[in-house]
């Protein structure tokens, strides 16, 4: 047992693919580590086109999660550090305009958040302080 043990912290992440059962495309492709999700985390489909990336650090989110729509232009892409938003958040149009963005503090709304038209206009901001709505 304790061989088995040693050869999983030595081998590194094992990486796993869950398949769907009908056309043999990828739903998923994670890597685990300990009992962990750990390292880079792909979502699919059921047609094989990509929904979704980012990366696990220890079971938790971690960097830049990119969520993509079904026409392969990005979504949403938000940033996590081991477990908690952080960073920029941006949602867009279906035709690719910048729709909102914002920031992330200790995992709530905090600074301007802005919001856009899709023709790129601005179309309202608000300002969070640590998860509260200040204007």
């Amino acid at each position: 047992m304790a061989v088995g043990l040693f050869c999983l912290a030595a081998c590194g992440p094992e990486e796993k693919v869950a398949k769907n059962g009908l056309t043999g495309l990828p739903l998923l492709v994670s890597s685990w580590e300990n009992g962990h999700l750990q390292g880079a985390y792909t979502r699919y489909r059921e047609d094989g086109s990509q929904w979704q990336t980012g990366a696990w650090k220890d079971g938790l989110r971690d960097g830049r999660w990119t969520t993509f729509s079904e026409s392969g232009a990005p979504e949403v892409v938000e940033e996590w550090e081991r477990g908690v938003r952080v960073g920029t958040w941006r949602s867009y149009h279906p035709d690719g305009t910048l729709q909102s963005e914002g920031g992330h503090e200790a995992g709530v709304k905090h600074g301007p958040w802005n919001y856009f038209a899709p023709d790129g206009s601005p179309k309202a901001t608000e300002v969070w302080e640590y998860g509260t709505r200040r204007r």
